[in-house]
C-alpha cells in the first residue's frame, strides 16, 4: 500500500509522533550490529526463541546482550560512527514537526547511549524525547534496565509510549521496522514499516493497516500538505 493512500490527513487534531531507532531512523540495525561484531554467543538464536515464544522481548535481548563481555562504549560508539547513518529525509522530518508543533518520540529496546550519541549528530535531535532501556556496560556483559509501562493493556514500551501520548490527547503516527513494533502499529491511528523488513511482511501476511516507505519523505508529506 503507497503511503498516500494509508496516511490520511490529520490536519485538525493534535499529532505526534513516535518512532522506533534501530533499523527505522538508521538505515542499519545498531543492535545487530553490535551482536554480530562484538557477540560472543550465538546471538540469534535467542531471537528465533522469541519468534517462536519461548520468552519476551525484554528476555531476549537480557540474553543476546549477556554475551557482549569484551566491550566498551567507546569500541561500540566507533563501531556505530563508522558503519550507521540516518535514514534519508528524517532531519527533514525534525524541521517539519518543529514548523508544525508535533512532538517526536523515540520508543526503542536499543542502546541508550547509541542513541544519544546518533542524535547529537543531527541538528534539532536534542528535541527528542527518548525512552529506552538504561544501559550498563560491565566486563560480564551488557545489562539493561527496562522502563516499566504505564499504560493499562501495553504489550511492549513502544505501544505503552503511543498509548500515552493518546491518553493526552494526540492523534497518534507511528513508524518502525521489526517484530516488537507490531503492538505499536495496531496501536497507532497512522502507521509506516520499512519496506522489507520484518514488520512490513508481518502487516501484509496478517492483513494490518499499515503504509510501507523506504525513507522519512512519506512522513514529511503527512506534516507539510
Amino acid at each position: 500500500m503507497h503511503p498516500r493512500q494509508q496516511a490520511r490527513s490529520t490536519r485538525g487534531s493534535r499529532r505526534a509522533i513516535v518512532c522506533d531507532f534501530d533499523g527505522t531512523i538508521t538505515s542499519l540495525d545498531t543492535g545487530q550490529l553490535v551482536l554480530t561484531r562484538l557477540s560472543d554467543g550465538d546471538w540469534r538464536y535467542y531471537h528465533e526463541q522469541y519468534v517462536h515464544g519461548a520468552f519476551s522481548f525484554e528476555e531476549c535481548l537480557r540474553r543476546q546482550y549477556s554475551h557482549v563481555t569484551n566491550a566498551t562504549k567507546a569500541t561500540v560508539l566507533r563501531l556505530v560512527d563508522e558503519h550507521v547513518r540516518v535514514r534519508p529525509g528524517f532531519e527533514e522530518l525534525l524541521v517539519a514537526a518543529a514548523l508544525a508543533d508535533v512532538p517526536i518520540a523515540i520508543a526503542s529496546y536499543g542502546l541508550d547511549f547509541c542513541i544519544e550519541h546518533v542524535l547529537g549528530r543531527i541538528h534539532n535531535g536534542s528535541a527528542i524525547q527518548i525512552y529506552s532501556p538504561r544501559t550498563e556496560m560491565k566486563a560480564g556483559g551488557v545489562t539493561l534496565a527496562f522502563l516499566p509501562l504505564r499504560t493499562e493493556g501495553a504489550v511492549n514500551l513502544k505501544d505503552d509510549v503511543v498509548r500515552q501520548y493518546k491518553q493526552k490527547g494526540f492523534e497518534m503516527l507511528f513508524v518502525g521496522d521489526g517484530a516488537s513494533d507490531l503492538p505499536a502499529v495496531k496501536e497507532a491511528d497512522v502507521s509506516f514499516a520499512i519496506e522489507g523488513s520484518e514488520l512490513a511482511t508481518t502487516c501484509e501476511r496478517e492483513g494490518i493497516q499499515c503504509a510501507t516507505m523506504a525513507d522519512f519523505w512519506p512522513m514529511v508529506d503527512v506534516l507539510t500538505r
